[in-house]
């Protein structure tokens, strides 16, 4: 496996269940607010979470080829 491959696995296995638990937790506290899936505020928020991710990993993408 090349370098930058390993690199970018060792750092999404940290990466990873910190974006689930972000999610879970997202999730949670919007079914806690009585928002439900597929409203408007819930698509929203979890667009944003899906961003927030996505930003996440493009970082983790950057660092490999570093």
């Amino acid at each position: 496996m090349p370098h930058r491959a390993r690199v970018e696995e060792a750092l999404y296995g940290r990466l990873d269940p910190s974006l689930n638990q972000q999610r879970t937790g997202l999730e949670a506290r919007l079914r806690s607010q009585g928002l439900a899936p597929g409203s408007e505020a819930w698509t929203n928020a979890m667009r944003a979470q899906s961003q927030t991710e996505n930003d996440a990993r493009l970082a983790v993408t950057t660092q490999g080829l570093q």
